[in-house]
């Protein structure tokens, strides 16, 4: 019982550093890439969930609706989202983020794995 309560916080830990290296790696990369996108209300915005919509930029006061828009084609343009179409909605994957979140799980379930 101990050891399955110490490798669920060991992987806890895993996963809470690399989504705080990936967050800084990302922040970093739009402030130099895309200086006038860049704010910290945005990135994290961005590493809150794995996906984002323009709603959720607006509903947070971030930007209105037409610079949502034009901030996550930006950061589509750059690599950081993929834009998926579903229904009506247009939903931006942090696919950085959810291949970590991925590869973290696992390795969970798979520790002696050696991909």
């Amino acid at each position: 019982m101990l050891e399955a309560i110490a490798q669920t916080a060991r992987t806890t830990r895993k996963r809470i550093l690399g989504i705080r290296d990936l967050m800084q790696e990302s922040i970093e990369r739009v402030k130099r890439e895309l200086p006038k996108v860049y704010s910290r209300d945005l990135m994290e915005l961005l590493f809150r969930q794995s996906y984002c919509k323009i709603r959720f930029l607006e509903e947070a006061g971030i930007v209105h609706r037409k610079t949502a828009s034009l901030y996550l084609r930006e950061l589509e343009r750059i690599g950081m989202l993929t834009p998926v179409k579903a229904g009506r909605g247009m939903y931006y994957l942090n696919t950085d983020l959810l291949k970590l979140l991925v590869r973290v799980w696992v390795d969970h379930l798979y520790p002696e794995s050696t991909r």
